[in-house]
């Protein structure tokens, strides 16, 4: 999450500098926005800690059918893999025959506890491995895509015409305006100006 606010708000950064044509304008309306920008950061933060919340803070449930899949596979795979081990091996017919061993036949019985353990591992298992795919697309699709980049409060909608055109004539005039020295040498100008006009008329 960091990565991705990391690339917005470098690309805000970019865009600024690179459109407004005068650097240190630029650096004006940057510094105006910058605070705004890190409480749609914080937002997208708190976003992901919800999502958190809600994973370990909840109960484990799923209608991801690929539970049951993953479940059944699973199981087939640590059934599998026990009877191999304990089977003895024979080629027929160029195919490999297992012949399952008196241990093996013990070991499918099992005791009620280890059939539970490997149960309940393989339950958690499966869940995971869909809990985890789910959680990263609802980050993406929340956080990322909604909150920094689609919404219409993303940190890229911030600098509109509409939030230029609610701005007061002072503010616009600190983001655009000439700096005070210059102001000032152009109102000293101008009163040279005025008064070699008034010097001609009285000379003419």
């Amino acid at each position: 999450m960091s990565t991705a606010i990391c690339h917005v708000h470098h690309f805000i950064h970019e865009l600024i500098f690179a459109t407004s044509g005068i650097e240190v304008i630029a650096a004006r309306i940057w510094k105006r926005l910058t605070s705004e920008l890190l409480s749609l950061y914080s937002r997208a933060m708190e976003q992901v800690k919800f999502l958190v919340q809600v994973e370990c803070k909840g109960h484990l449930m799923t209608a991801n059918h690929y539970f049951a899949e993953n479940l059944r596979k699973l199981r087939e795979d640590r059934v599998t893999k026990q009877l191999t081990h304990l089977s003895s091996r024979r080629i027929q017919d160029s195919k490999t025959i297992y012949i399952p061993s008196d241990d093996a036949f013990k070991l499918l019985a099992g005791s009620n506890v280890d059939s539970a353990v490997q149960e309940a591992h393989d339950t958690l298992q499966s869940y995971y491995k869909v809990a985890k795919k789910r959680f990263i697309d609802v980050v993406c699709m929340q956080a990322v895509d909604h909150i920094l980049i689609t919404s219409p409060n993303s940190p890229l909608k911030v600098f509109t015409p509409k939030y230029v055109g609610q701005l007061s004539l002072t503010i616009l005039s600190e983001l655009a305006g000439e700096d005070s020295v210059v102001v000032e040498y152009r109102r000293e100008l101008e009163e040279k100006v005025r008064v070699l006009q008034e010097g001609v008329k009285l000379l003419s």
